[in-house]
């Protein structure tokens, strides 16, 4: 048992109501690990209203993952420093709970997995990324969805294609007989001009 206390809660009909618990001082210096916090009603049968329950995770590792045509990118900084995590063990895991493959971050705090690992199917398809550093341990859902910008107007360029063109004009309008200015760069998937 790492912490114990009351909380008092603020009741509204038919509303969702937050109530914060003061956890910093138990929280302060927790080593790394998966917790678990649960808060019932005093005096009340268990089997009536049984305690809520939420687990939760302490760690230093920070997780982000980017997919493409090349494989999924992994990166893991220190969430207390944001500095590059060089030498963390990293574990793709299938919804099938096998791992896929396996890579350790150099010192930029990057990894990759190629793209065959990240096309299965079914039991197959990737769930999730396990990082493991010492006793610190994280993790990343793949199912979750992504962090969408799209209501934004942010959403973002489809990955590249073997060709990918831009074509724009001088201007925007032209009267009969003007000479229509085009600029095209063509670029490759690595962003090089062809």
């Amino acid at each position: 048992e790492v912490w114990t206390g009351k909380g008092t809660l603020q009741t509204e009909l038919n509303r969702d109501v937050t109530t914060r618990l003061p956890l910093d001082a138990a929280l302060e210096g927790l080593d790394p690990g998966i917790y678990v916090l649960t808060a019932s009603v005093p005096g009340v049968d268990p089997w009536d209203f049984p305690p809520a329950t939420q687990w939760f995770v302490v760690s230093d590792l920070g997780l982000a993952s980017i997919s493409g045509n090349d494989g999924l990118h992994v990166f893991v900084r220190a969430l207390g420093t944001a500095e590059a995590k060089e030498g963390v063990s990293i574990q793709l895991v299938s919804r099938a709970n096998s791992v896929l493959g396996t890579a350790v971050t150099d010192a930029q705090g990057y990894a990759r997995f190629d793209a065959g690992l990240t096309r299965g199917q079914g039991g197959a398809e990737p769930a999730m990324l396990v990082a493991e550093a010492g006793d610190d341990l994280s993790f990343l859902p793949l199912t979750d969805p992504e962090f969408d910008l799209s209501d934004r107007g942010v959403a973002g360029l489809e990955p590249g294609k073997p060709i990918d063109v831009f074509v724009t004009t001088d201007r925007g309008i032209y009267r009969a007989g003007e000479t229509i200015n085009v600029t095209a760069l063509a670029r490759d998937s690595r962003t090089e001009a062809l």
